[in-house]
Formats: C-alpha cells, structure tokens, sequence
C-alpha cells in the first residue's frame, strides 16, 4: 500500500464523492451522529416559579450539614430530575451505538457500490451490543488513564494551591499538561478504529480494543492530524451554519461530519481489505 490510509486529501475528497452518491442517507446519518456526539445529552429545563418547591434557602445555607433541612418535597425533586437526566443520558448512549453501527455500514454500502440507501443507516441493531460495550470500555479506558497521568501533576498543583505557592502551581499545571494531554491523545488514538473493527470486522467489544489498538500502531501521528483537521471543519461548518441565519447547521454540520467520517473509514477498510477488493470500490 503506496498511499497513507489516513491521508487527509484522499480522504476528504473521496468522502465527499460518497456524500454526493447517498447526499440524504448521509445528511440524515451525519444528522444523528452530531447529534449524539459524546454519547450523552443535556436536559433543559421545564416548568414556571409557581411549580417550584418553596425553597428556605437562608436555612439550607446556615445548615448545610443538617439533611433535616431539606424538605421532602426538594429532595423528591433533586431524585426524580436525577432519574430523568440518568434516563435522557442512556436513551441518547443507546441510540448512539445503534446509529453508529449503521452508519458505518452505510459508508461501506455507498463506497462499494457508489449508492447508499437509509435502510443501511438503520441495519446496525446486531451490533448493538458489541457497539455498547465497546464504547463503554473506551471510556474507562480514557477515564483510567485521565487519572493516573493527572495524578502527579494534581497533587503538586493541590500542594501548591494550599500553601499558596505560585512556583508549586506552575509547576503542577505544567506537569499536568506535560502528562496528562500526551497520555489522553497516545490511549484515544489507539481506541479510535475501534467501533470500525465492531462493524466491519465483526468483532466483540473486548475484541474491538485489541483489533483498534494493533492497526493503530505506528499510526497514532497520521490518525491525529486525520482527526484534528476533521475538527477543523466541523468548526467551519458550523460557522458557515451560523452564518445562513443558524438554520443552516442542520445542513452544513452533518454533511461535514459525514465527509470526514466516510474518508476515516475508508482509512480502515484501506488497511483491512484486500486491494483488489478496494480497487473495484466504485468510489475510489
């Protein structure tokens, strides 16, 4: 293989033929896909004054350890909207893997063919699960790391912070960066072929961090800048958006993310298929 699988001109340009060739199953998946970007969501908030528990908050401020404070209407509130965010958050991570799964078939499907239907942006239920568990043990794995390298960093910062130390500070801010950000990008750039490897490769989701972590090794660079300039318009799309009145988001937004989306998996394929297989794309 002559070319780089992640090379951004390729990839970028040959994404866009596969928008162009399934312009509505793309909007539509790229639709979905930012919209449950992170997996999770926000909940706005809902009702008027009068619905409000009346709040002492003089009483709850002088005593603020005393939990007989709270009145119980408060405390069946600060529950139930608890309840409903935790509910709100799973609905949108479900809804995610089950998108994210046929997404990815519908690249395929329109870069092997040069047409995509909506049937293959909604065809990913059997891998569902694989998909769940997955991005479940990419967050940990990104949450574990977080941790371990902002922990030297965190605890020279919190030295400093309490002995008002401005030299401690500093050097625990540098620290933090000096660890924390090249260990974060080292273990996401790793982790980042995985869904690819639970849809195209029919992997588990334990199997899929194995697979992702194999193909992204001697890579980690490539796939970064891939990443970074996929940033980059998703940022200009979304200014061009704003521009055409704010409405134009809906458009400009999910066409980039699926331009960009489509030339990554593209990268994937690239390295997992045969070129005889790649070369008889009719998108290539």
């Amino acid at each position: 293989m002559t070319e780089a699988p992640f090379a951004v001109g390729p990839g970028f340009g040959l994404g866009w033929k596969a928008v162009h060739a399934a312009l509505v199953p793309m909007w539509l998946g790229g639709l979905l896909m930012s919209c449950t970007e992170g997996g999770g969501g926000g909940g706005g908030g809902g009702g008027s004054e009068d619905e409000l528990p009346d709040i002492d908050w003089e009483q709850l401020l002088n005593g603020a350890g005393d939990l007989g404070a709270l009145d119980a209407g408060v405390a069946a509130a600060v529950v139930l909207g608890l309840a409903v965010v935790l509910a709100l958050v799973l609905a949108v991570f479900a809804l995610r893997c089950f998108i994210h799964g046929g997404f990815l078939k519908l690249h395929e499907e329109t870069l092997r063919t040069g047409q995509g239907s909506s049937s293959a942006l909604f065809d990913g239920g059997d891998r569902f699960l694989d998909m769940a568990v997955f991005k479940i043990l990419k967050t940990v794995f990104l949450v574990s790391t977080f941790i371990v390298s902002a922990a030297p960093g965190g605890a020279v910062l919190a030295m400093g912070v309490l002995q008002e130390d401005t030299t401690l500070m500093v050097a625990g801010g540098m620290a933090l960066a000096l660890l924390c950000i090249p260990a974060c990008l080292y273990v996401t750039m790793g982790l980042a072929l995985g869904e690819h490897a639970v849809v195209f490769d029919q992997r588990s989701g334990r199997q899929a961090v194995d697979r992702s972590w194999d193909l992204a090794r001697g890579r980690r660079i490539e796939i970064l800048v891939y990443l970074l300039v996929a940033g980059l318009l998703q940022i200009f799309a979304t200014i061009v958006g704003v521009v055409m009145l704010c409405v134009g988001v809906l458009v400009t937004v999910p066409l980039a993310y699926s331009t960009w989306s489509v030339g990554f998996s593209r990268g994937y394929l690239l390295l997992t298929r045969d070129e005889t297989e790649t070369d008889a794309w009719a998108i290539a």
